[in-house]
């Protein structure tokens, strides 16, 4: 319904005011645009660097072709320990490398995001670094990455999953301060943070006590906080390799535990007999071919990539 500009009538006549007695209808526009900083497999688009530049996506698929796809864990990245003691019980899982940037927008897409914009702040194999935001070439990091974010209007929310991957708190904590000074500057968005609880020893409340007295007082009301952790169900695949000679037991002095000797049963026993002699020969193999052909880059070594363990 609309109403009548009367100034605007020429003739005479009966003419009908209708008065609306709804509101105008909302048109539907995009609440929240997320930022997600952090580590790739690659950054790459349309052949051009995109290392430490924000970039929008509006699909899965389109953050593979131009960021890759999950981190591949290599030998001595992951460490499991059990206690022997209890029946070879597992106790913890360690992570020496871990990346968790793909998962998070992998979650993003699979629970209705439509768009989103990446900061791809190094490559998988690098430490995860806080970096220097004022040397971006020299000292790279995730503090780059939020500062490229500053002169961006379109993000709303900021956000940084490997940051839990951060060896030192206070370059943790200072991050995080980092990000909501910018959101206080710019007043058009919002600080999404982690608690860092994965902290050896520490119980989750030592952990929350931890960022209760590190995050600060300032623009507390641009941030939020999420805890505890969310558990996935997403399958990863491990090689064989990665975990032979990474499990251990949890004494004082731990040593590490054959998998071939693991009381289960003997079929399972073979299997991984049979898995760590193939190994074994694989490398033999590698070996004798480098030799052979010094450096290793002929033919042979080619042919040789395409016999992987099952």
């Amino acid at each position: 319904m609309s109403q009548i500009n009367e100034s605007a009538i020429k003739t005479p006549g009966v003419y009908i005011n209708e008065i609306p007695s709804f509101p105008p209808s909302v048109a539907q526009v995009a609440t929240a645009i997320p930022a997600f900083i952090g580590y790739t497999d690659i950054a790459t688009a349309n052949g051009e660097n995109v290392l430490n530049t924000p970039y929008r996506i509006e699909s899965m698929a389109e953050y593979q072709s131009v960021f890759g796809g999950d981190y591949i864990h290599e030998a001595g990245d992951i460490t499991i320990q059990l206690d022997i003691a209890n029946s070879y019980a597992l106790d913890n899982i360690v992570y020496v490398r871990r990346y968790l940037m793909f998962d998070s927008i992998r979650q993003f897409f699979d629970n209705g995001g439509s768009r989103c914009y990446v900061v791809s702040v190094g490559l998988y194999g690098e430490e995860v670094e806080s970096g220097d935001e004022s040397d971006p070439a020299g000292s790279p990091g995730l503090r780059v990455g939020v500062k490229a974010l500053e002169v961006y209007d379109e993000p709303t929310l900021i956000l940084f999953p490997d940051a839990a991957m951060l060896d030192d708190e206070t370059d943790y904590y200072s991050l995080q301060q980092m990000a909501i000074e910018q959101c206080a500057k710019l007043q058009d968005r919002f600080s999404i943070l982690d608690i860092k609880e994965n902290i050896d020893g520490n119980t989750w409340e030592d952990n929350v006590q931890s960022f209760r007295d590190n995050i600060g007082i300032n623009s507390l009301n641009y941030a939020a906080v999420y805890t505890p952790w969310i558990y996935s169900t997403y399958e990863k695949e491990i090689d064989f390799e990665v975990l032979d000679g990474h499990v251990t037991d949890i004494a004082s002095t731990p040593v590490v535990i054959n998998l071939a000797v693991l009381p289960v049963d003997s079929t399972y026993n073979d299997l991984v007999t049979t898995l760590q002699n193939n190994t074994a020969d694989v490398t033999n193999v590698q070996d004798t071919i480098d030799t052979l052909c010094d450096d290793g880059t002929t033919e042979f070594t080619s042919l040789l990539d395409r016999f992987t363990i099952p």
